[in-house]
């Protein structure tokens, strides 16, 4: 009897359609699996499980291959090999689901950091019209747009970016420098600025992008204009008359900037603190390398205050300003001191006497000085102290009591503190938090901080640079960074973390990029820890050579460091 192959055929397809949904089940059960190790903070044992969900059943539908593609990326350690086998799942997984923004999206950011922004485009492009509530998305999308030189699509982006969320300083800003910049379209530039200003002119924010825009191009009377206007509109704002300050010395040179200063020294809307801050500010602005000089302005500048306020303490104020700016803390310290005998009760002068003793390396000194301060039942403006304390604590590495300070601050100055005031300070407490108690405690502080003030950008910050350090997930770090970026990319602390994240991903080739922009902006003031994570990434990048230069560069800052010291012997990580 001849042998039924239609039969066969059949039989064999409908087992073969039973086990192909058995393998999408099992793969489903081990993808939720994942998941939920995952909420459990066990990421070793959720890329297992999705390894294993992704290689029962390799569709490229399948939700873990997302997972699968970029875990594989970010474990290359530079492999090309690698790189291209995970970027192609990823690519695949994204053609069969293009509604996944999350994925597409974060394909696209790859693709910006390996300077494939023509591949980019269309991926943020679509994200963006899937999502028009989302302006983070939008800004990639303008971002890419601004690498491929397509000026007039990114202006096009931002303006739509304005008609969902409204007219903003930092959008005008965004537009006025992609003319400035890459347009050389000064007139253009300057037209963005002066309609923000005219539709918010007694927005300070506005005045001061201004004000900066009209320096840039050498406006000199616009900008005196307007830096006199943006003063008028915030008499009280100690801030914004230092930024003020600043550019009327660039503008116009140091005469009048002194003018600026003289008139906020006389100003009743400033504090003596305040008063102090910006004739330091002042001194750091126009570097005034002439002793003779700068003792001048000095005296004139207590003649103005004695005026002011005859007998204060103004002027010790101001002589420990001065050697404070003179990198002579243990003056300095002696000039406040001899400012609160005059002025016990005040807060802020125990403070600024307590950060120069800090900077002069007594730090243990200075917590003696601080409690002693806040048993003074007549005590005014205690915050800095409490700051003051949990700085002093820090530098000791008494973390519990540096965080008890910061709490402290937070109970007793309550009513003092706003929403951001309280944001920084509980951003403060995960700093000390993480250093003694588990990840997840500080984890929880900077989420806290973060949802206090969304603009919290060192909570950010500190939180992905913790979890690059102590372990956790790096995409969620990669998430924390990229959205600093995208509002402080020039910041060389928030390059450094995200240079230190590419590196624990093993994206080489960004890390480098991120590193190199970091220190080249640092290039007169080198920092140690970053010429070592420099040193790292070429290291790990097989560019040797390289990386001994940075680890030597490093230990010539910090020559008693053990870890640089076994690098450079070693010429590798140890």
């Amino acid at each position: 009897m001849k042998p039924n192959f239609l039969l066969i055929l059949l039989l064999v397809t409908l087992g073969l359609g039973s086990a192909l949904a058995d393998n999408r089940a099992k793969s489903d059960y081990y993808f939720m699996e994942a998941m939920r190790q995952r909420t459990l903070d066990n990421d070793g044992d959720a890329e297992a499980l999705l390894a294993r969900a992704y290689e029962i059943n390799p569709d490229p539908a399948n939700p873990a291959a997302k997972f699968v593609g970029f875990s594989t990326i970010s474990n290359s350690r530079g492999d090309s090999a690698q790189i291209v086998k995970g970027l192609k799942i990823v690519e695949d997984y994204v053609a069969a689901n293009p509604d996944d923004t999350y994925a597409a999206v974060s394909l696209a950011d790859f693709y910006m950091q390996m300077q494939r922004y023509d591949e980019a485009l269309p991926l943020y492009a679509y994200a963006d019209s899937l999502n028009p509530s989302q302006p983070a998305i939008a800004l990639r999308h303008a971002r890419s747009l601004e690498y491929l030189r397509r000026i007039e699509d990114a202006l096009a982006v931002y303006r739509k970016i304005e008609t969902r969320i409204g007219r903003s300083t930092q959008l005008t800003f965004l537009k006025s420098n992609l003319l400035l910049n890459m347009a050389n379209d000064t007139v253009r530039a300057m037209e963005e600025v002066e309609s923000l200003l005219a539709a918010m002119p007694g927005d300070t924010e506005v005045l001061a992008l201004a004000i900066s825009a009209n320096t840039a191009i050498n406006q000199t009377d616009e900008a005196l204009r307007l830096i006199n206007m943006a003063i008028d509109a915030e008499p009280d704002n100690a801030p914004l008359r230092e930024y003020c300050i600043s550019q009327a010395a660039k503008v116009k040179g140091p005469e009048a900037a002194y003018e600026l200063l003289e008139a906020s020294l006389r100003s009743e809307e400033l504090s003596p603190e305040e008063k102090s801050y910006l004739f330091g500010q002042y001194f750091q602005t126009v570097k005034i390398d002439d002793d003779e000089q700068a003792q001048a302005i000095l005296s004139q500048a207590r003649t103005v205050l004695e005026e002011e306020v005859p007998g204060d303490t103004y002027p010790y104020i101001l002589q420990g300003v001065y050697h404070y700016m003179n990198r002579n803390f243990s003056a300095a310290a002696k000039e406040y001191e001899l400012a609160l005998k005059k002025d016990p009760d005040n807060g802020g002068l125990v403070a600024e006497m307590m950060r120069m003793i800090i900077l002069d390396e007594e730090p243990k000194r200075a917590i003696k000085m601080g409690l002693n301060a806040l048993q003074n039942p007549n005590l005014t403006d205690a915050q800095g102290v409490y700051r003051m304390m949990a700085g002093a604590y820090m530098n000791t590495e008494e973390y519990p009591e540096a965080a008890g300070a910061l709490q402290s601050l937070l109970t007793e100055c309550d009513d003092e503190l706003t929403d951001e005031d309280r944001s920084e300070i509980i951003c403060s407490i995960a700093d000390a938090e993480q250093n003694y108690l588990p990840v997840e405690k500080a984890a929880q502080r900077y989420e806290e901080a973060i949802a206090l003030d969304s603009l919290n950008y060192m909570a950010k910050n500190n939180y992905a640079y913790m979890i690059s350090e102590k372990g956790g997930d790096l995409n969620k770090a990669e998430e924390l960074i990229n959205e600093v970026l995208e509002f402080e990319g020039r910041n060389p602390v928030y390059l450094d973390t995200a240079a230190w994240i590419a590196f624990k991903q093993g994206k080489y080739g960004p890390a480098m990029g991120y590193i190199e922009e970091a220190l080249l902006m640092l290039r007169d003031e080198p920092n140690s820890e970053y010429l070592r994570h420099a040193g790292d990434i070429y290291y790990r990048a097989g560019m040797t050579d390289k990386a001994l230069e940075n680890w030597q560069k490093a230990l010539e800052l910090e020559p008693d460091s053990k870890e640089l010291k076994e690098r450079v012997e070693l010429k590798k990580i140890p």
